[in-house]
């Protein structure tokens, strides 16, 4: 196994923040013209958002619950960026009611599977989609990037993340910065295997007051890094 890890030149380049990432050395450097991923949107149970109050005060006119708020935006900057950032390959459609997403814990709908995290230095579970449950939700993707866990904090927060029984440590910028520990695995149902898998984090610097426009930077600097942390990457 190759991983990618902090502050060091492999596949990709890293940046130096809180980075382990492997990709199976099998898909890189392939043509995916034929192929098709779907970015399997974020469950219920697999964001949060340690400042809510930050959401009520840059997103008012939203009631709903902050996680819930930051989850629908985040998909929709998304899916509108990360196909611009990747190449040779389809980007599926997912746009639909996030809501009635089944939660990772359910075993008629999703698969384990255990990964070292080298930088972290333990085993971490992935949930991922059973096939059949995505035919049912209407994707027939042969590949699938699955954000098992997706967790906002600032710079001025604490030092540790920790989203649906999984939890690592945060890098903490030295200039105000919103912050995503983003946890993932892409997995290749024809062949029954992970194509990469790994735990990233991603700083956006913001001045003084933070702003809805900084989330939306935020997001976009996330699709940057989960096209960057994938054999898709069209700056390769």
């Amino acid at each position: 196994m190759k991983f990618l890890s902090m502050c060091i030149i492999s596949l990709i380049v890293i940046s130096c923040s809180q980075t382990s990432v492997y990709l199976n050395p099998e898909y890189v450097n392939k043509d995916y013209s034929e192929r098709e991923l779907l970015i399997f949107p974020v469950t219920d149970d697999g964001i949060v958002v340690e400042n809510p109050k930050d959401v009520t005060d840059d997103f008012p006119f939203d009631n709903r619950e902050a996680a819930m708020v930051i989850r629908d935006l985040f998909m929709t900057v998304l899916l509108t960026e990360f196909p611009n950032k990747v190449s040779n390959v389809t980007i599926v459609d997912s746009i639909f009611d996030y809501s009635t997403l089944r939660l990772q814990n359910d075993p008629e709908s999703y698969f384990q599977e255990g990964r070292t995290v080298e930088e972290e230095g333990k085993i971490y579970s992935f949930s991922i989609p059973k096939e059949n449950y995505l035919k049912e939700l209407g994707f027939n993707a042969d590949l699938v990037y699955v954000i098992n866990s997706i967790y906002f904090s600032r710079s001025d927060k604490s030092g540790v993340w920790s989203v649906g029984g999984s939890s690592g440590t945060v890098f903490t910028p030295d200039r105000p910065s919103l912050i995503a520990v983003v946890k993932f695995i892409i997995w290749d149902y024809e062949l029954d295997k992970e194509v990469g898998y790994g735990i990233f984090q991603t700083d956006t610097g913001f001045m003084w007051k933070l702003e809805a426009e900084n989330w939306f930077s935020h997001f976009n600097w996330i699709a940057t890094d989960m096209a960057k942390y994938s054999p898709f990457n069209s700056d390769e």
